[in-house]
């Protein structure tokens, strides 16, 4: 069991309770809700879109596709596509409980709907004089 230090640290920061949950190796966020006997609307799996804007994080469930032209209508975006894998470094606010990969692809994140909905406000930037 190995979630990433990045995440550990983001969850940390926002001071947020979560709990690993192991599960076997997994190659989707989908199988990993099946190997770890989880409903697939819980898990959620996060999706980096770009255009000539910039990149869009986009949080899904586990069961669901991402369908660009719904993604640029809704956010006034042109031309939305999936972002290349080598250029990389949620939606659940009615769930009672969250699921996400930790990074390693055999430990989910596991936190209740509104921590996780926390977890996705953007960071409060601190002014300092």
């Amino acid at each position: 069991m190995s979630v990433s230090y990045r995440i550990q640290d983001y969850i940390a920061d926002r001071r947020l309770p979560w709990d690993p949950v192991p599960h076997a190796a997994s190659n989707t966020c989908l199988q990993a809700a099946h190997s770890a006997h989880l409903p697939a609307e819980r898990v959620a799996k996060a999706v980096v879109l770009k255009d000539d804007l910039g990149y869009v994080l986009a949080v899904v469930r586990a069961d669901r596709e991402v369908h660009l032209g719904e993604v640029d209508a809704a956010l006034g975006r042109r031309h939305l596509r999936f972002a290349p894998e080598h250029e990389l470094g949620m939606l659940f606010a009615d769930q009672p409980e969250v699921y996400f990969e930790g990074g390693d692809h055999r430990t989910l994140v596991h936190m209740t709907g509104p921590q996780f909905g926390e977890l996705m406000r953007p960071a409060r930037r601190l002014q300092t004089h």
